[in-house]
């Protein structure tokens, strides 16, 4: 059974090796930073990709139970909480692949400016500053405002870091409830163990 068989379950296109060490890159809650203390609910995602020059995806996510959330609501205390954060690595056939992939999903947030995605209205793209994670690095702030069928709004805070480093990509999404929490600085944190881990596994495998 191929190694794509194994780890997902189905049969799959020739194997890439480093498949196998996907699940291994994402940063582990214990070490993300206290931005995410309070997130449960971890689910993983792993699926083989159908472009031409990627291969792969394997994600982690973990967020904040909603009736966590629900008594802030009712409280009118509108302090800015983190709701979820998610990491996604992306594999792709090679550097030139990569650099695709990282614009596309740079490209991804900003056709969402402005513009309205069912109950969702997103305002202004903020691009922040970056530190030096690796080939590429991109770091996006943008606003959403959700309205139920009743009318009430709620507002949102989406960051995305996206990282390349040769031909894995890395995207760090945090979404926030109630405005901006503040955790740039540990989103960045997150984003350095993140390209760290994704630079050893390539050498690992190399």
């Amino acid at each position: 059974m191929s190694i794509f068989s194994r780890l997902f379950g189905r049969p799959s296109a020739p194997d890439d090796p480093f498949v196998a060490r996907l699940k291994d890159v994402p940063v582990p809650q214990s070490l993300a930073g206290t931005f995410v203390e309070g997130l449960t609910n971890e689910r993983t995602h792993s699926q083989l990709t159908k472009g031409i020059n990627s291969v792969a995806i394997y994600s982690v996510h973990w967020n904040r139970p909603w009736e966590e959330i629900t008594p802030h609501m009712r409280a009118a205390d509108t302090t800015p909480l983190v709701e979820s954060v998610e990491q996604k690595i992306a594999l792709n056939r090679d550097a030139e692949g990569a650099h695709w992939w990282f614009s596309t999903m740079t490209e991804t947030v900003t056709q969402r400016v402005g513009r309205d995605f069912g109950r969702s209205r997103y305002g202004q793209l903020t691009l922040g500053s970056l530190l030096d994670l690796g080939d590429e690095t991109s770091l996006m702030f943008l606003p959403r405002l959700d309205t139920n069928p009743f009318g009430a709004s709620t507002s949102f805070y989406e960051t995305y870091l996206n990282i390349r480093v040769d031909r894995l990509v890395g995207t760090v999404r945090t979404v926030a409830v109630f405005g901006d929490p503040k955790v740039e600085r540990q989103i960045q944190a997150l984003g350095g163990l993140l390209a760290r881990r994704m630079s050893d596994a390539l050498r690992a495998a190399a």
